[in-house]
């Protein structure tokens, strides 16, 4: 069963790693990145950040999404971590079944048009139309760095 979709351009670190797996028993954690996945060193980081006894994969989006797809309706729990709200939408496309998105932080891109929303989260013009395309789709999307914060609706601040 997929437990979360969380966009967070570090990925994979402490907070993420430690509380968001205890606090879903997560069994899997799949991140999906085009750039990642051929960016050995970066593997070998994440592979260290995971905690003992999850299994980690690291995917391209589109084969990513294939691999997914076969985890929708089983006993395991599955996180997925991707870096951008565009993968996001491509995700929660591909895969109806996901109907929310958690954000975890993305930074401000220097010399880009975009807002603030909290201290963590910061979206580019392209990023909040992709957002309200996918609060059309009925997907809700929250800020929320750890399980026990209370979190914010992105969907009310859109």
């Amino acid at each position: 069963m997929i437990k979360l979709l969380r966009i967070d351009d570090r990925l994979l670190h402490g907070q993420v790693a430690f509380a968001w797996t205890k606090n879903l028993g997560i069994h899997l954690i799949y991140v999906l990145s085009d750039v990642v996945v051929n960016d050995e060193i970066t593997k070998m980081t994440l592979g260290i950040a995971k905690p003992y006894g999850t299994k980690l994969s690291v995917y391209a989006v589109d084969e990513g999404i294939e691999e997914l797809k076969k985890h929708v309706n089983t006993n395991k729990n599955v996180m997925i971590i991707i870096n951008n709200v565009k993968d996001a939408h491509r995700i929660v496309s591909a895969i109806p079944e996901i109907r929310a998105v958690n954000f975890g932080g993305i930074k401000e891109k220097p010399g880009v048009e975009s807002k603030r929303y909290t201290g963590s989260v910061t979206l580019t013009v392209e990023d909040i139309e992709i957002c309200k395309q996918m609060a059309e789709m009925g997907v809700a999307m929250e800020i929320k760095a750890v399980p026990d914060e209370k979190g914010k609706s992105l969907n009310d601040m859109l």
